[in-house]
């Protein structure tokens, strides 16, 4: 097994912004700083003066001895949304309610939508963060039917976002990028690989398996060339990666993967899935989903949909 290094993450880049909920490391400058610290505990680079501004306020301080020192003010005056924070806003809402199809119609209307989707894959939400992951698939297969090639940059955009030279912050992209495969299958033969090439890498590799395994369900003769990543990922030390590497076996019709299974059913680990059915996150068990894909194996099925009807 080849040994991979990690870093050690500070704490600070997992506080994010309360104001915008994501988990990203730079200021928006929402918020009003209370001497000189934002509301997520740091130092707030828009409540910092420079010696210009330090100047200019000295001076009218020296000029007129009734002009207080800055002070924090007691209330803030909330700031203007700006044009992107408003559609961000909106599509977080749209999310809320799981309403695909004006999320779909509003990025249709405004093409910059898959952008914000693609912000929202940091989401602290966990069922949040997921439905932009499917809502990211439908808008990308919308975008396939009016320009592939929009689609094909879009998961390149994402593999990229996962490197270190773009400071590998876009911890969910490998299931954004295996949802997409998912609903535009005619770019999985692409990317499949790389994909899977990711499956010991941090923080990607439960993303990286939970994307074959979403694969897996429309072309299974891609993802049956990563079994030898499958097999690795039954026996990870995580619980996450086990359960995805049960859940995509069902459909491979690998000789070995009922053994597997069959070792796996008594795997009491938890992990979270979600329900794709009722959008919200469940709680079950390795060993639960290795019996489904011994069942599902038992009674073949034939694969998805390419693209499924919102």
């Amino acid at each position: 097994m080849r040994l991979v290094k990690t870093k050690k993450r500070s704490e600070r880049k997992d506080w994010g912004c309360p104001r915008t909920k994501n988990r990203s490391n730079w200021c928006h400058a929402w918020c009003t700083p209370e001497r000189g610290v934002g509301d997520c505990g740091r130092v707030a680079p828009h409540g910092l003066l420079g010696r210009t501004q330090q100047a200019i306020l000295d001076s009218k301080i020296s000029r007129n001895d009734s002009v207080p020192v800055q002070e924090p003010r007691a209330v803030s005056r909330p700031r203007p949304l700006t044009r992107r924070a408003r559609r961000r806003l909106r599509v977080v809402q749209l999310l809320e309610a799981r309403d695909m199809a004006g999320l779909r119609a509003l990025a249709r209307k405004e093409s910059t939508v898959s952008s914000t989707l693609v912000a929202c894959l940091n989401e602290l939400n966990d069922v949040i963060r997921w439905r932009a992951i499917e809502g990211l698939g439908w808008v990308a297969a919308d975008m396939a039917e009016a320009d592939l090639d929009r689609t094909h940059d879009l998961v390149r955009r994402l593999f990229w976002s996962m490197t270190e030279e773009c400071g590998g912050t876009a911890w969910h992209a490998a299931e954004g990028i295996g949802e997409i495969l998912t609903r535009v299958p005619e770019l999985a033969p692409d990317f499949t690989s790389v994909l899977g090439s990711h499956h010991e890498e941090d923080p990607f590799q439960d993303g990286a398996i939970w994307g074959l395994r979403r694969i897996a369900s429309v072309r299974p003769d891609l993802v049956r060339k990563q079994s030898e990543v499958l097999q690795d990922a039954a026996v990870s030390d995580r619980p996450a990666k086990r359960g995805h590497a049960a859940a995509a076996l069902a459909y491979l019709n690998l000789p070995w993967a009922v053994d597997v299974l069959d070792r796996m059913t008594s795997d009491s680990a938890e992990v979270q899935e979600y329900d794709r059915d009722e959008g919200i996150m469940r709680r079950t068990t390795v060993g639960a989903v290795a019996w489904a894909s011994l069942k599902a194996i038992a009674e073949p099925r034939e694969p998805d949909l390419k693209r499924q009807s919102g």
